[in-house]
C-alpha cells in the first residue's frame, strides 16, 4: 500500500512536468523517501519523510526520519517465540550543492541524530504480555550519516532526489541480533521532492 502511494505521487508529478525547467523561488519543500538500508546485516526497505529549507544559494538545511524493520521475523527466543528488529532515525542535516545544469544539483549531505534500535515479540505473541514486556531490547543510539545526492528538478513544484551514504553507530552489543555487535550501515533512496508556491 506505502510503495503504490509513493508510485502514484511520482507519476502524478511527472504528467504534470510540462517541460517548464524553471527554478521555484519557494524556499521551502518537503519530500517522501523509499529506499534500501540493512538492519542487523539484512537488507530492507524503509520509509519516511523530510523538511528542507533552503538558506543560500547553494545550502539546505533541514530535519528528516525514516522507519524500517526486519520483515521475515526469522529470530526466535529460547520458549520459540518469534521476534522482528525494528529501527526508526532521525537527523538533522546540512546539503551544500553545486549547480549542474537548469535541472541538475549535486550535493553532500551531512546529519546527525538518533536511531532506535529495538527487538520485538511478533505480533500473535504482544496480546499474552504488557507492553513494556513487548520489547526483548532496545537502543537508542547517537550516528552520523554522511551521503551524495543528486536532484533533479521535474518543473518548478516537483523534483526527484536520488541519495546514496553511509549511516554511522558505534557497535552496540545485543544478545538478540545475528550480528554482534550492531553496526552502521549503508543506503540508497529516492525522494519526491514538492516546493509550496
Amino acid at each position: 500500500m506505502k510503495k503504490t502511494f509513493v508510485v502514484c505521487i511520482l507519476t502524478l508529478s511527472i504528467i504534470s512536468v510540462y517541460g517548464n525547467t524553471e527554478r521555484d523561488p519557494s524556499d521551502v519543500m518537503f519530500q517522501l523517501e523509499s529506499g534500501i538500508t540493512s538492519l542487523d546485516n539484512q537488507a530492507v526497505v524503509s520509509i519516511g519523510g523530510s523538511f528542507m529549507y533552503r538558506m543560500t544559494s547553494w545550502l539546505d538545511v533541514g530535519l528528516e526520519g525514516s522507519i524500517f524493520h526486519t520483515l521475515e521475523r526469522q529470530y526466535e527466543d529460547s520458549l520459540g517465540k518469534s521476534y522482528q528488529a525494528e529501527s526508526a532515525t532521525t537527523h538533522q542535516f546540512i546539503q551544500p550543492f553545486w549547480r549542474v545544469n537548469d535541472v541538475w544539483d549535486l550535493g553532500i549531505k551531512i546529519g546527525t541524530g538518533f536511531q532506535l534500535i529495538q527487538f520485538r515479540y511478533e505480533e500473535s505473541y504482544r496480546d499474552d504480555v504488557i507492553w513494556t514486556e513487548e520489547f526483548l531490547d532496545r537502543f537508542l543510539i547517537p550516528s552520523l550519516q554522511v551521503s551524495i545526492t543528486a536532484h533533479y528538478y521535474l518543473c518548478p513544484i516537483h523534483s526527484l532526489q536520488f541519495e546514496a551514504g553511509y549511516r554511522y553507530i558505534k557497535k552496540t552489543m545485543t544478545q538478540f541480533s545475528d550480528q554482534t555487535p550492531l553496526r552502521g550501515s549503508l543506503f540508497c533512496k529516492i525522494q519526491y521532492g514538492f516546493r509550496r508556491k
